[in-house]
């Protein structure tokens, strides 16, 4: 008489649920805070103490992933507001100046700033480039 063989059948999900396998990994919400705060800190030295980032102004952190940071000091003044968050956390805004109330008019220097360095160093570029074709025309 031939044995029969038993085949179990056992999806590779099923094995990694018996080791309590997680799904959807939270992400500390601490480490979440801190990745902004820093990133906030490095927005801050390179624009200017007084400056928060614009409500759309985003970064990228090292690992390639994108910061909303505009949208999270968004958050931090309403978190405040709504007494969520931490006294720790205020008075580490408060030491590098974050701006609590939000001003649109300094969105929208920020923006401006921005359009005059972009000027600045195209219009240079461009001047430059014109003057050596010019300077350097075949027709001469």
């Amino acid at each position: 008489m031939r044995a029969q063989r038993m085949y179990v059948s056992v999806h590779p999900q099923d094995k990694l649920n018996v080791v309590d396998f997680q799904w959807k990994p939270q992400r500390d919400p601490s480490a979440a805070w801190e990745d902004n705060f820093l990133a906030l800190q490095r927005f801050k030295e390179a624009n200017g103490r007084e400056n928060d980032p614009p409500r759309k102004y985003s970064t990228t952190r090292e690992d390639g992933r994108k910061l909303n940071l505009g949208k999270w000091c968004d958050s931090q003044r309403q978190a405040r507001k709504r007494k969520i968050l931490s006294a720790d956390q205020i008075q580490r805004l408060d030491a590098i100046g974050f701006a609590w109330s939000c001003n649109i008019v300094v969105d929208w220097q920020i923006y401006f700033d921005a359009v005059k360095r972009y000027k600045e160093t195209h219009v240079r570029f461009v001047l430059s480039f014109c003057f050596f074709a010019f300077a350097h025309h075949p027709n001469d």
